[in-house]
């Protein structure tokens, strides 16, 4: 069997995808179900036996709601640039922002018209550096707080579950970082109540659309009432 020697930059793409599997706790069954492929397949893009492909690049980031800059490239220069501009100081600590933060910055670019421009078999890093990272930048500047998915029909409910748990988780780690006063001082208290009482609310309207009920719970309304005081 003839054996292909691929760059050094496809090999990082690879050894990148088993980091966000096991970053996200995920087994290879767990990882290729969601995703969509055999595990075999995952098993040969982890090892390196096999290049990720551009579309499978893009499903993979999509389906794990994870950047497809950073499974390009390994980096978080467009999300950086998207956080300065939304007001984080240049000189931070960036270290739990991107862990946490710009790890999960999916932006769907399978769900852009110019994924459709790129030919067949190109590979995801030579796609993303070609044609994607513009796009990319671009999203991310607009749709900073939050991970952008466009949802089809043929999407299951876990996505949907998990982006909502991607938001929240990536909402709390940004208020913990902007909110505070000098280092070492603890986050203004009317900055957490507030979204607090947002997120509550915004689940219990949701809740009781989804359940065709109108009107008031009780007991909800008093856990809202307390966070007013």
């Amino acid at each position: 069997m003839r054996r292909f020697t691929w760059s050094k930059r496809e090999m990082a793409v690879c050894h990148r995808i088993r980091q966000m599997r096991e970053r996200l706790g995920m087994t290879q069954e767990e990882c290729a179900g969601q995703v969509g492929i055999e595990r075999s397949a995952l098993v040969n893009y982890e090892l390196g036996r096999t290049p990720l492909r551009y579309d499978i690049g893009l499903r993979i980031c999509r389906q794990l709601i994870v950047s497809e800059e950073w499974l390009a490239t390994g980096r978080y220069d467009a999300c950086r640039a998207a956080a300065v501009g939304m007001g984080f100081p240049k000189d931070k600590d960036w270290k739990a922002i991107e862990d946490g933060v710009f790890f999960r910055q999916c932006v769907d670019l399978l769900s852009e018209g110019i994924a459709l421009h790129i030919m067949p078999g190109t590979l995801f890093s030579d796609a993303y550096e070609q044609h994607l990272h513009g796009k990319y930048a671009e999203l991310v500047r607009q749709f900073f707080h939050y991970p952008r998915l466009c949802f089809s029909d043929a999407d299951k409910p876990e996505l949907a579950v998990e982006l909502i748990k991607v938001v929240n988780e990536r909402h709390l780690l940004m208020l913990l970082s902007m909110a505070g006063h000098a280092e070492g001082q603890p986050a203004n208290a009317n900055v957490w109540t507030a979204y607090t009482r947002q997120v509550i609310e915004a689940n219990h309207a949701i809740l009781q659309k989804m359940l065709g009920k109108s009107g008031k719970d009780d007991e909800a309304a008093r856990g809202r009432e307390v966070l007013r005081r």
